[in-house]
């Protein structure tokens, strides 16, 4: 997974992005939309982040990284993404 972030201090924001390529009279015309999914449990920033299909559904899981500028953890946080994957 991708992102972006407008500061250095850790947030509990998750932005999502939709590509969609509109083909009109024989040009291609990209288009892309964000929108803010719920927010995580806890904030952080400089960590590791994958979408995994888990038994009830897809998860964005999140690994480690920064809550504070000083305080790196370990932990794994998740949040459930079902409401947003049809």
């Amino acid at each position: 997974t991708g992102g972006c972030s407008s500061s250095i201090e850790p947030v509990n924001r998750v932005l999502a992005f939709n590509f969609d390529k509109i083909s009109q009279a024989g040009d291609d015309i990209y288009s892309c939309a964000t929108f803010d999914l719920a927010p995580m449990p806890s904030a952080r920033f400089m960590h590791q982040s994958a979408i995994v299909l888990a038994d009830t559904g897809f998860q964005l899981m999140v690994f480690g990284g920064k809550e504070s500028r000083r305080n790196w953890t370990n932990s794994v946080i998740s949040l459930d993404l079902k409401p947003y994957f049809k």
